[in-house]
């Protein structure tokens, strides 16, 4: 018990270590809540034998076509939001990742989550060795390879811009303040010039509206 609660005490304050478990619990509820997998399971627990033959990878993903990937995951944070790289310069790193995916027959991914712009990529780690076959995990490239996709990732676009537009009543006169209190007599959004009817689309323009990275615009037509 002693020596369980010194390693217990030792791991609360590694800084990298919690950052690691807390990023394997993202993508762990992310593929979850995606949804498009068959099973789904920690690897990364227990006794490997041969020692320091094997690493095990944090998860095994079946796919839905039977497909199995084994996923380590990694978290990459870099000031400078153009420069998004972080190289692995150990061999057996990847050597022991790649041993213990191919004795259980699975394709090893490396999924990344770049903290810098709040995104995961998910790749084959063999597209992102250097030119000294080093693992170099480098967002511009990352997301050329990206598998997320096969996990039911999908990315929403719509045509710019969305609009939220406010029809009042007639206004009350104009106060010594300037403010002039109105009742909003209908709320119209629009995607472009075309107006947004179905419930799905008008929820949909809302998320954007309130979590999306568009410029904001404001506006103002008073007839």
């Amino acid at each position: 018990m002693a020596a369980i609660g010194a390693q217990l005490d030792k791991a609360l304050t590694d800084d990298i270590l919690i950052a690691g478990q807390r990023t394997a619990a993202m993508f762990e509820a992310m593929v979850v809540a995606l949804g498009h997998y068959k099973l789904m399971k920690v690897e990364d627990t227990g006794r490997v034998y041969p020692v320091g033959r094997y690493r095990a990878p944090d998860f095994r993903i079946v796919l839905e076509d039977d497909e199995q990937w084994l996923v380590e995951v990694k978290n990459v944070y870099e000031a400078d939001p153009v420069r998004q790289e972080r190289q692995i310069r150990t061999p057996s790193y990847l050597s022991s990742l790649d041993s213990y995916a191919r004795a259980t027959r699975a394709a090893l991914k490396v999924a990344v989550y770049w903290a810098r712009w709040g995104i995961w990529t998910l790749v084959s780690p063999h597209d992102l060795l250097d030119e000294n076959g080093y693992l170099k995990l480098d967002m511009k490239h990352a997301v050329c390879f990206n598998e997320l996709g096969r996990l039911g990732d999908m990315t929403i676009g719509t045509t710019p811009p969305l609009t939220l537009r406010l029809t009042a009543d007639t206004p009350n006169a104009i106060g010594p303040d300037g403010m002039a209190p109105f009742t909003v007599r209908e709320v119209t959004m629009l995607s472009e010039d075309r107006v947004l009817t179905r419930a799905d689309e008008q929820e949909i323009a809302w998320i954007f509206m309130n979590l999306g990275e568009w410029a904001e615009q404001e506006t103002s037509h008073c007839h």
